[in-house]
């Protein structure tokens, strides 16, 4: 019984011993499994997170695929620049919110999404400053900025820029093609080849991105394109923004139109008269316009006004000979030359100073008006006492009709 017992224990013991490897094989397995789906977890961020130097850009927005020329003058950012070079890396380009900040310390300061660039030369110039021609590879989101010194250093991560080509897709690619030969065609300052190259390409991303090379875009356009990760909606962004300089190019155009039109209708005109000049010249008939400003100096040189005032008349007469006879002046300067003409120049009479008759005359004229008549017979008793003083000159307001014109007739009447 003793020796059967201990069997019995052995057996139990052994057990216990198979089932305590079977769970600590298990547990190794599943912390195997655990440390392979970590690792692959890193092995994917690796993939997508880097660590970069970066420029930050003032009022430039760089597109994947977009091959440009920066002038860096900065120093972070011209210190980036040689980092990426000598590393052979790429470089992180990232737009500032503010283009008048000097220098950016903060990640707060810079815009979201940004592009990783390739740099295929750098140039660097006498004045220390970098000129570089970059390529964008893909966008990426910037996560932080971990230096500032001696040059801006970020961590990004790569934003992948897949999508599945539905029938929204190439319905959408359809019409901002067509709009973007629209556009050209509208006057866009923009290459003809433009729409050839928008027809061959099959890309709908590379298609939305390819509308940021327009110059009427501004740079928050470019930047809110740019963070328009989901490829229809970057697609219907770039549509409503040709749609709306299409309808801006064709009112520009419309308006140039008339105005040439207009123009054209003026200078025809011009021509036309000049040739009747030339006509009526050879035909020995003088051009009324010319005839009529002859007349009027004739007028001018005959009249007795005073040296100073005719030469400012005869000015005028020359201004009316080169007027078009169309022009509103026309009317303008004839009226004053006639006036200064009709002006009794050099024709001078005694004044009668009789108070008695001028409120006569005064009286006869006009009915009521006591305090204007009142005022006008103060002012010829002032001039009567003292006749070397200065006068005050008498100025007459009022409505039409109320008698200023009869007045100031009244008054010669009666001096």
């Amino acid at each position: 019984m003793g020796s059967e017992n201990h069997e019995n224990e052995v057996a139990q013991e052994n057990a216990r011993d198979d089932e305590t490897r079977d769970v600590e094989t298990r547990d190794e397995a599943t912390r195997d499994d655990e440390m392979t789906q970590d690792q692959d977890i890193e092995t994917r961020d690796v993939e997508k997170i880097q660590v970069l130097p970066m420029v930050a850009l003032r009022d430039t927005v760089i597109f994947p695929e977009m091959i440009v020329p920066l002038q860096v003058g900065r120093d972070r950012s011209v210190k980036a620049l040689d980092r990426a070079v000598r590393a052979s890396s790429p470089v992180a380009l990232v737009t500032q919110r503010s283009s008048e900040t000097e220098e950016v310390n903060s990640v707060d300061e810079l815009y979201g999404v940004g592009t990783l660039a390739k740099i295929a030369q750098v140039i660097r110039l006498q004045d220390g400053t970098i000129r570089a021609i970059v390529q964008g590879q893909k966008r990426i989101r910037l996560l932080d900025l971990l230096q500032v010194e001696p040059h801006l250093e970020a961590r990004v991560e790569a934003i992948d820029d897949a999508h599945s080509k539905t029938l929204e897709v190439e319905a959408l690619m359809a019409s901002v093609q067509g709009q973007i030969e629209q556009y050209v065609t509208s006057g866009a300052s923009v290459p003809p080849e433009v729409a050839i190259a928008a027809r061959n390409i099959t890309d709908a991303g590379l298609l939305a991105d390819m509308v940021a090379y327009s110059p009427e875009m501004s740079t928050e356009m470019r930047q809110q394109l740019l963070e328009t990760i989901d490829v229809p909606d970057r697609l219907r962004l770039v549509s409503q923004f040709l749609a709306k300089q299409i309808e801006v190019l064709e009112l520009k155009g419309k308006i140039q139109s008339e105005v040439k039109s207009e123009m054209d209708k003026t200078q025809r005109e011009y021509i036309l008269r000049e040739q009747m000049k030339a006509i009526q010249k050879e035909l020995g008939d003088d051009d009324p316009a010319v005839a009529e400003a002859n007349e009027l100096r004739e007028r001018v040189e005959q009249s007795a006004m005073p040296d100073e005032v005719k030469e400012k008349a005869l000015k005028e007469v020359d201004r009316l000979s080169r007027i078009p006879s169309a022009s509103p002046e026309q009317g303008v300067i004839r009226t004053y030359v006639d006036w200064l003409v009709s002006l009794p120049w050099g024709q001078l009479t005694d004044d009668n100073l009789d108070l008695s008759e001028a409120e006569k005359v005064l009286n006869e004229d006009h009915y009521g008006l006591e305090k204007p008549k009142e005022r006008i017979l103060e002012y010829m008793a002032v001039r009567k006492l003292a006749e070397k003083i200065r006068s005050p000159i008498l100025l007459f307001v009022g409505p039409p009709g109320v008698g200023k014109t009869s007045l100031g007739r009244s008054i010669a009447r009666a001096m």
